[in-house]
């Protein structure tokens, strides 16, 4: 038996234009695959952090028209099978003029409008979207063998043009809302959410990312020589699809503050403790600082605007890859549907449990059979049958979700298509 020795090393790197201190930055897009559009929302905020606050969230492109001052958002829990995976998001429902007295908008506008600081900010602004590049040398004991495995990962520029921003102050917005008096049919949903407004929004002229983009993997040919079982390309490039572009000004990032809704007097109001403005960190001594905690948790949240599609139109190429194993370790090992859909309906209850509680170590009701043991050794986890623990810590959060959602698009699965997927299965 070989016995393996791993030596890592990793190395980070991003930049900006010359104006600015260097920083990572990048904004998520639903076009682009999953790491791709985490690492450019990543990126984004990083961005906003190092420029302007860590409370200004990103916008990319669709429905921006919403995304004004005195816009309305929720803050709601996120559904565990949405990506990417997150404990909450923000919807950018419309702007507050939607939801006052019939026959009152055109002067709630005008009086907004008044109120609405315009400012030119950053010129022609370019954002490096970072670079990453990890070695990972391994040695073979017993063997005068030795290599390193390579991976690169490169992400372009991402272009923004002229910035500006749109906002209101703290008086101005709670002389607004003062005189607001909103449609109660319209609110009534609204009076046990987390509300929140736009108090800020800042523009990009536009939205254009250039540059070579590609991640390559590199691994030394011994390793196939010495394993044949471990299934892997010497070397391999993958190049991300096109993110989709603007040249025109839209909002590219927002900041909001807590309001909630007074049901008795018909009308948003500024929650206690809360206020509208620059934020600013300052160091005030050695050990005391003074900080803005407008949101007071740290929660990840994620922006979504309009709905969302169905589950089973946002399966990946790599969910259709982990359907192919199901296929294979799973339903093809039972010959009845019944029993086919007991299986599947048994993992979809592991994986949700490990979503929403953040287990990775799960205690079974039952234990695992050599069937279930067969499965999760083909996806790379251990297992023991008769054991009553479901050990799925090698599994990132994006893993556990991943399969969780190929078994409930099954689970889901009307008859019919059950029937078309029994005929193809005994094909």
């Amino acid at each position: 038996m070989f016995v393996f020795r791993f030596y890592s090393k990793a190395i980070l790197s991003a930049e900006v234009s010359d104006e600015f201190s260097p920083l990572k930055g990048i904004p998520d897009n639903s076009v682009l695959p999953p790491f791709c559009s985490q690492m450019i929302a990543d990126s984004i905020r990083r961005f906003a952090q190092e420029n302007f606050s860590d409370k200004y969230f990103p916008i990319l492109h669709g429905e921006t028209g919403n995304v004004k001052p005195l816009a309305l958002v929720v803050k709601q829990r996120r559904s565990i099978w949405k990506r990417p995976f997150a404990k909450l998001e923000m919807v950018i429902l419309a702007g507050l003029e939607r939801y006052v007295v019939s026959g009152t908008e055109e002067a709630f506008l005008e009086s907004v409008k008044s109120k609405i600081t315009k400012e030119e900010l950053l010129k022609t602004q370019k954002v490096g979207m970072g670079s990453s590049s990890h070695e990972l040398r391994v040695e073979i004991s017993g063997h005068v063998a030795e290599g390193t495995f390579k991976s690169s990962d490169d992400q372009g520029v991402l272009k923004l043009g002229n910035l500006s921003q749109n906002y209101i102050s703290d008086p101005d917005l709670r002389a607004v809302l003062a005189n607001a008096e909103l449609d109660a049919n319209k609110m009534k949903d609204f009076e046990n959410q987390e509300l929140l407004l736009a108090t800020s929004v800042i523009y990009s002229e536009k939205f254009v990312l250039r540059g070579k983009r590609k991640r390559q993997v590199e691994m030394p040919p011994f390793v196939q020589i010495l394993i044949p079982h471990l299934k892997a390309h010497c070397k391999g490039t993958y190049i991300p699809p096109e993110v989709a572009s603007r040249t025109v000004q839209a909002p590219f990032l927002f900041k909001c503050c807590r309001v909630g809704y007074n049901k008795e007097a018909n009308r948003l109001e500024i929650r206690k403790g809360e206020y509208v403005g620059k934020t600013i960190t300052a160091a005030l001594g050695n050990e005391t600082t003074m900080q803005d905690d407008a949101y007071g948790d740290s929660l990840p949240v994620e922006i979504c605007i309009g709905e969302d599609d169905e589950l089973e139109d946002s399966l990946t190429t790599e969910d259709i890859e982990k359907l192919d194993i199901i296929k294979k370790e799973v339903l093809l090992e039972e010959t009845t549907l019944e029993r086919r859909k007991a299986r599947v309906n048994q993992y979809v209850q592991w994986f949700e449990r490990a979503l929403t509680t953040g287990q990775n170590v799960l205690l079974l009701d039952e234990p695992l059979t050599s069937k279930d043991c067969r499965f999760l050794k083909s996806i790379n986890l251990p297992s023991s049958r008769n054991s009553t623990r479901l050990d799925l810590s090698s599994f990132s959060k994006e893993d556990i979700q991943g399969y969780g959602i190929v078994f409930k698009v099954l689970s889901e699965l009307p008859d019919e298509q059950w029937s078309e997927l029994e005929m193809k299965l005994d094909e």
